[in-house]
């Protein structure tokens, strides 16, 4: 833990958490850019990562206040904060974080610019509406000085809803730590998928079976049902594979109970949640990750070890990594979830297509999704945002 003084940085950035996978990402801006970093430490009925291994001298842990649900804090830090005197403060852009609201008001009091780290709308929702939330959530971004959004989909969607935000709205994608990634891919690279199956002690009969791995969190938007079914059809059909089901989430014991009321808890396994260093040996393990619902960090996660995916395609918003699922390069669309287990069953009988893919995800990854990509639209946003200070203030 550092101490606010003198010598610290003139640019703050304030994270409810700093989850594993970003961590590497975090420290890297923290020192390209100058930014001190305030997280969490510590939520009433809340998981909060342990950040103490940030390498960073700038980072300061605080509490997080949770007057009535996790979707609702008041994070601390305000003091430090302005003790600081900084020139830019980057916010997480979440409608609940009511400390948000206190910057964003008397920004031109403390001498600040304010940038907002978000999605862009509701996740669940998919879209900017008209309800009193989204005014909010326009409200917020129309006060703000500049806007990080995690896509290029996410970055469209403000722009049609506000023609205003276009200048200010920039893409930093959410990928995995480049480091986080070095690693993974040195471990597994030369090794094969029933190396990382028996590292990870799956059970013996699934070592040489086709393997579906799912890997996220269990909430209804992933649809997890959908594979659990498939896998139910494809094995009434006498295919030999099995699931492994990584992750955790008020969903699981639903799940849990479908998958033996189909009679398939043998070959459908509960994985629980895994840390970002421990999910790239289910990659390597996995013949396909399947996510049949909304997609988030696990389709470039899953290419960077060449792991290819394969979900629906559906009209309207399917989550922020949606756009980097492309045909046949990081996996494959079905056209829908009834046809779900035939265009799981056709992709694992083509063993020399699969293998193909795996390449090209590597591929793919190293071109597109690079930490670099993260870093380039995190600093246009800064430079956007500080362009209007006076000249003694930049």
């Amino acid at each position: 833990m550092s101490s606010v003084d003198s010598q610290s940085p003139t640019r703050v950035l304030i994270q409810r958490i700093v989850p594993p996978y970003k961590l590497d990402l975090i420290e890297r801006l923290a020192e390209e850019f100058d930014l001190f970093v305030i997280h969490a430490r510590e939520a009433r009925r809340a998981t909060v990562f342990d950040v103490g291994d940030m390498r960073s001298p700038h980072h300061l842990t605080w509490r997080v206040y949770v007057p009535r649900s996790e979707s609702v804090v008041f994070l601390g830090g305000l003091v430090p904060t302005l003790r600081l005197h900084p020139r830019t403060v980057v916010l997480e852009g979440s409608l609940g974080v009511l400390t948000n609201y206190v910057y964003l008001f008397f920004k031109r009091l403390f001498g600040i610019r304010v940038v907002l780290w978000t999605f862009g709308f509701d996740p669940a929702e998919g879209a900017i509406g008209t309800g009193l939330k989204d005014c909010l959530r326009l409200w917020m971004y129309r006060r703000s000085d500049a806007i990080i959004v995690y896509s290029y989909f996410s970055r469209a969607m403000l722009v049609e809803s506000e023609r205003a935000l276009e200048a200010k709205t920039f893409v930093a994608l959410n990928v995995v730590g480049s480091e986080l990634t070095r690693q993974g891919r040195h471990t597994w690279r030369n090794r094969s998928a029933r190396e990382a199956r028996q590292y990870l002690g799956l059970e013996d009969s699934d070592l040489d079976r086709s393997t579906v791995v799912f890997v996220g969190r269990l909430i209804q938007e992933k649809r997890v049902e959908v594979l659990i079914e498939a896998v139910s059809k494809l094995r009434r059909q006498g295919k030999d594979l099995c699931c492994y089901i990584v992750g955790d989430g008020p969903e699981r014991t639903c799940l849990e109970i479908l998958s033996q009321q189909l009679e398939i808890g043998d070959v459908v396994h509960f994985a629980g949640h895994v840390y970002p260093r421990e999910a790239a040996a289910w990659f390597a393990a996995a013949d396909i990750v399947a996510v049949p619902g909304r997609l988030g960090l696990v389709v470039s996660h899953a290419a960077a070890f060449g792991a290819p995916v394969l979900s629906v395609q559906r009209e309207g918003f399917h989550g922020e990594g949606a756009e980097f699922l492309v045909e046949g390069i990081t996996g494959w669309w079905c056209d829908s979830y009834e046809g779900y287990a035939a265009a799981l069953d056709k992709r694992l009988d083509d063993r020399e297509g699969l293998d193909a893919v795996k390449r090209e995800c590597i591929e793919y990854s190293q071109r597109h999704l690079t930490e670099d990509e993260t870093v380039k639209g995190f600093g246009a946003a800064l430079r956007h945002a500080e362009r209007q200070l006076p000249t003694e203030c930049r």
